[in-house]
């Protein structure tokens, strides 16, 4: 999976009128023009640098060649502006920004950007709260007028880097404004759009965006979401042996008996549910996302995370092993909980399926 990601109003604020005044500054040096007025009502959000310069060039009278002759000079300019004005106290992060891209590049998530701003700026704000060290690439203001441009490059440029062969289908736009939803829109990707920047809920819903949210904050509910919006954590299909291992696996609850899937409860089991006063049970894991192996500390640190949230939320469990021959794996066998519930526990962890059954029912696979 690829996030591409926008930067203003999304990871980070810029204070103090420091976008309009880079502007003012570049067309009065470059160009002997005073745009003071221009900009003072335009709306910046969800455009690029280079249609801004369009745009402002035009509204004192520039024609668009005049425009496009000085834009090498304008944009050394910006950036010569935002070196000097942008700094870590003119510099805000956005609640959650930083956890939630820790949280997705632990789970091996690629990020890229997709931003307005020229490439030099782009990564100089980063800098400035510590954040340009999750990103190597992207697409940006100074590449093309109309962001919707930016997606396909962005996604080129980080395959070609990495030997990867990401599309538009396992990527997702993160932004703040109505040109993260367009530019997502031209490519049928999906978008996540948070209202830290000056877009209402409504207007982003309106212009289409997939999801709208007031914060990244908790990161665990942006990934959730990442999560639904793609339909799978995983781009990797599952094959016919992940599907064989899973039939062939015995899941022994803790003395009560042994599960396995198309087949009915044990009765131990049954009867533990009717004490707990239960009509359906879920198999719960945390360990080796997504069928990959990981290591044993990362595991007992994932399954360690999936008990103490079923404390915290009062639920009852009871361990559970997964055996194969040469293969186990911890489990909580957890009572009460619906398909759609032990569902979005699979999402949450990471995991490729989760097991479900009622009472009177036989035990099945969830999420494939």
């Amino acid at each position: 999976m690829l996030i591409l990601w926008d930067i203003d109003g999304t990871l980070l604020r810029i204070t103090q009128g420091i976008g309009r005044e880079m502007y003012i500054r570049a067309f009065r040096s470059v160009l002997n023009t005073d745009v003071s007025n221009a900009v003072a009502s335009m709306s910046f959000a969800g455009r690029t640098d280079r249609s801004l310069v369009h745009e402002i060039g035009a509204a004192v009278g520039h024609s668009a060649n005049d425009i496009e002759v000085a834009w090498p000079e304008i944009e050394r300019n910006m950036i010569s502006s935002a070196q000097e004005l942008i700094r870590p106290d003119t510099t805000i992060i956005m609640e959650g920004a930083r956890q939630t891209l820790e949280l997705l590049r632990e789970h091996g998530v690629g990020h890229a950007l997709v931003t307005g701003n020229v490439e030099v700026i782009g990564f100089h704000k980063l800098a400035m709260v510590g954040l340009d060290g999750f990103f190597e690439h992207g697409a940006f203001g100074g590449d093309y007028a109309d962001r919707r441009e930016l997606p396909p490059l962005a996604i080129q440029r980080y395959n070609d880097h990495h030997g990867t062969a990401f599309t538009s289908l396992q990527c997702i736009v993160i932004g703040d404004a109505v040109g993260d939803v367009e530019c997502a829109r031209a490519h049928d990707i999906p978008s996540l759009c948070v209202t830290t920047g000056v877009q209402s809920s409504e207007t982003l819903s309106r212009a289409g965006a997939s999801h709208v949210v007031d914060s990244l904050h908790p990161p665990e509910r942006t990934a959730n979401i990442i999560r639904t919006l793609l339909k799978s954590w995983s781009v990797m299909p599952v094959s016919q042996e992940l599907l064989d291992h899973y039939h062939n696996t015995r899941f022994d609850v803790d003395g009560l008996g042994t599960m396995r899937i198309g087949q009915p409860l044990p009765p131990a089991v049954i009867a533990w549910m009717k004490g707990q006063g239960a009509t359906q049970v879920a198999l719960l894991g945390a360990e080796n996302p997504q069928s990959t192996l990981t290591t044993d500390a990362e595991n007992a640190q994932r399954h360690a995370r999936l008990i103490e949230e079923c404390r915290q939320r009062n639920l009852t469990f009871l361990p559970a092993l997964g055996l194969t021959d040469d293969w186990q794996e911890n489990h909580l066998l957890v009572a009460g909980l619906s398909r759609m519930e032990a569902d979005d526990f699979r999402i949450r962890y990471d995991q490729t399926t989760v097991l479900h059954a009622t009472i009177d029912g036989t035990v099945e696979l969830v999420g494939l």
